[in-house]
């Protein structure tokens, strides 16, 4: 396991091209992570007291952002983001954003808040199984879980509750253990 330590990165691949990092290993960003285009697979980029900044051209992942230093961080409308970890840190939804997380997952640890303005969505889409992993229980205005095949699962971690204040779309995938209270 091997951590590079970076000020800042930007990920702006061809579209479709992927950044792998080798699993076990992690990126630290003091700076800023900026997400333009691409996939990043694999490993961890762990944001040190560093901003996240995002787009609608990024392709998403399964590489894991960590945010484990009491940052806050605001997400903004149209973003696509790999798996997310919020262990102690907040971080914001904007209000009516859209959120995706492509071919990824979400935890939110004990010391990590997510929170959400008004009419916003928070999209499971891509292949593969991905797991969402909340402190007991997690309130959503608005879920949806669009996956590239119907065996694709998103399992809510057992013991887990999503509370949707919203809507609750279910166009393809399948939704495993936990509750989704709508």
């Amino acid at each position: 396991n091997t951590t590079l330590t970076l000020n800042s990165l930007t990920i702006n691949k061809t579209d479709g091209m992927v950044l792998t990092i080798i699993g076990g290993d992690t990126v630290a960003i003091g700076g800023t992570l900026t997400l333009t285009d691409g996939y990043v697979n694999t490993g961890t980029l762990a944001l040190n007291t560093a901003n996240l900044t995002g787009s609608a051209t990024f392709d998403g992942g399964s590489a894991t952002i960590l945010l484990n230093d009491s940052q806050a961080v605001s997400l903004s409308n149209g973003w696509v983001l790999p798996s997310l970890n919020i262990d102690t840190a907040t971080v914001t939804i904007a209000n009516s954003a859209s959120i995706t997380f492509a071919n990824a997952g979400l935890t939110v640890g004990v010391g990590g808040t997510l929170t959400q303005g008004t009419g916003t969505t928070v999209s499971f889409t891509g292949t593969g199984d991905r797991t969402i992993d909340v402190n007991a229980s997690q309130t959503l205005v608005n879920l949806t879980i669009n996956k590239a095949a119907d065996g694709n699962i998103i399992t809510i971690a057992a013991g887990d509750a999503l509370v949707l204040t919203g809507t609750l779309t279910l166009t393809n995938g399948q939704v495993n253990t936990g509750t989704l209270q709508a």
